[in-house]
């Protein structure tokens, strides 16, 4: 379903986040930094919404973007609406 370059993205960007999460944890277990902690927390969910996004577009344009629908302006704006939906409250 995904090329090897999609897939290579998207493990750098999973290693990125567990980073995040390991810094997280490094934080509430070490002196207490409730400020930076919130801080990490937001990046970490920010890049994890980032790779949602990506996955989720790539497999609308897979799924939907090699039909016969393709060369339709309205639902080519239809899908990338719905992503938009998915990328902000999924």
């Amino acid at each position: 379903m995904f090329t090897n370059e999609q897939r290579q993205e998207f493990i750098s960007q999973l290693t990125r986040i567990e980073k995040r999460l390991r810094r997280i944890r490094r934080r509430i277990n070490g002196p207490p930094s409730r400020l930076q902690t919130l801080k990490d927390l937001a990046a970490a969910e920010a890049a994890f919404r980032r790779l949602r996004t990506a996955v989720l577009s790539r497999c609308v344009n897979t799924t939907v973007g090699t039909s016969a629908l393709d060369d339709d302006p309205d639902r080519k704006k239809q899908l990338a609406e719905l992503e938009d939906v998915f990328g902000q409250f999924a």
